[in-house]
């Protein structure tokens, strides 16, 4: 996930006693029935790097670890992401203009609610050069060494509550279809306190953080 999701620049990291997961849900409310496959478990620890101080530092290193109490058992809406920390199959697989996906319940609007069902969105990717071109001056400071761009600056984009999904890519591999994780949702430009529909979305790039990852696989 990502780091600003249990992080708060006055607290710093937040307690793992206020967050729980759940898995294998399509609908947004927490206990909603038509969930039949849904697993829930309390948080027995958040990891972050020790190098993240937030806002302070451009959300630079903006990645986390959510240890669960209770492990998941995977069912046909139960499934894992994969991870690869290759990095000629992670140049293949982040070329400019190659779609990925992010799934998530953030606002469908910039001033709207947010969404009720799990929205999926594909999103290109495009180059750092070109989302620090058409990006705010004021966004830029937040491309840091360990940020990727992707999406669109049509209207089509993530939003507030979309934080710290994943943006995984589709690999076919002796006939299966496999999605591969690139990114964390980290940061993207905000207009009048919402998200701006017309810019593109930083993500947390997950081959930087191998070290930090490898150890809870």
């Amino acid at each position: 996930s990502a780091a600003h999701c249990f992080w708060s620049d006055s607290e710093k990291k937040l307690p793992a006693t206020k967050y729980a997961v759940a898995v294998g849900k399509l609908y947004r409310p927490w206990n909603n029935l038509r969930d039949e496959e849904a697993q829930k478990s309390d948080v027995a620890e958040i990891k972050l790097t020790p190098r993240y101080q937030g806002a302070a530092a451009n959300y630079q290193d903006d990645i986390a670890i959510v240890v669960v109490v209770t492990p998941f058992g995977y069912l046909p809406s139960i499934r894992p992401v994969c991870i690869n920390f290759d990095v000629l199959f992670d140049m293949q697989q982040m070329i400019p203009g190659t779609m990925g996906k992010v799934a998530g319940w953030g606002l469908t609007t910039s001033a709207g609610g947010a969404s009720q069902i799990l929205k999926v969105v594909d999103m290109p990717v495009v180059s750092i050069d070109e989302c620090r071109a058409v990006s705010p001056v004021s966004f830029r400071v937040h491309l840091t060494s360990d940020k990727i761009c992707a999406g669109y600056t049509n209207g089509t984009t993530l939003c507030q509550g979309d934080s710290g999904g994943g943006l995984a890519f589709p690999s076919l591999e002796q006939g299966t279809e496999r999605h591969y994780l690139r990114g964390v949702v980290s940061v993207s430009p905000v207009s009048d306190d919402a998200c701006n529909q017309d810019t593109l979305v930083a993500f947390t790039q997950i081959t930087k953080h191998e070290h930090f990852i490898k150890p809870y696989l």
